[in-house]
């Protein structure tokens, strides 16, 4: 099960807030009120995010676009200028920077 609301969960909320980029060149845009914007080479998808937290405390972003949901396990550099995220039952790993 999964609870959306834990310190943990709320302070990578805060500290996912703003512009990330990944290494394919898309940009993501993660605004406070929970909105999403993804910028590609393709265009523009709009959709929304949350960050929750498993009973086990493995941290999850959850991105919901017209497309459907996407889901990955999420890991923050303490700096906070990276994050690594990772399908579930994959070894997919995509990394995002702070832009």
């Amino acid at each position: 099960s999964t609870r959306v609301r834990s310190s943990a969960a709320s302070d990578v909320y805060k500290r996912q807030i703003g512009k990330w980029t990944d290494n394919s060149g898309n940009e993501y845009k993660l605004k406070k009120d929970g909105k999403l914007v993804i910028k590609s080479s393709s265009g523009e998808t709009k959709g929304t995010y949350c960050v929750a937290e498993n009973t086990d405390g493995t941290l999850r972003l959850n991105l919901v676009i017209s497309g459907g949901t996407l889901e990955y396990v999420y890991t923050l550099s303490d700096d906070g200028s990276t994050v690594e995220l990772c399908s579930p039952g994959t070894d997919t790993v995509h990394k995002w920077t702070k832009a």
